[in-house]
């Protein structure tokens, strides 16, 4: 009887030059070791990478780089009329025509939230008699 271990399936994986799927090559100490995170840097020379800056747009010049990077990005926005905190039991034993009573009073601004975020307050209205709409009056600046 010996105590040899099975070989594990990604032992057996290796070609027969120690390397994975033969095209890959020998792993050294400069190379990383995927499987185990990078390999050593004690004997590695580390310099700062050479990046070039992003010119911030003036008065008179057209929007920065990054402005029109992030200009078309799509964000959610919605209003909070309010909120009320309930238990689970209460929750499970909501029906159809219950009114939930909210922390906000009639004429208080509602809450505009940009994914998910607050970021300014304001009125609704009514657009055309059939759509609301929401009349900024307050931006909120974050600190």
């Amino acid at each position: 009887m010996t105590d040899e271990k099975p070989e594990s399936p990604a032992r057996s994986r290796r070609s027969k030059s120690g390397t994975r799927g033969g095209n890959r090559k020998p792993e050294t100490a400069e190379t990383t070791n995927s499987d185990h995170g990078p390999a050593s840097t004690e004997d590695a020379t580390v310099k700062p990478a050479a990046l070039d800056r992003l010119e911030e747009s003036d008065a008179s010049g057209g929007p920065a780089l990054a402005d029109e990077l992030v200009d078309d990005i799509g964000v959610r926005v919605s209003v909070e009329l309010g909120r009320c905190e309930l238990v689970v039991r209460e929750l499970r034993g909501l029906s159809r025509g219950q009114v939930l009573q909210l922390d906000r009073g009639v004429g208080e601004p509602f809450d505009v939230l940009v994914n998910g975020t607050l970021f300014a307050r304001g009125e609704v209205v009514v657009i055309d008699e059939d759509q609301y709409g929401i009349r900024i009056t307050e931006l909120v600046r974050r600190r």
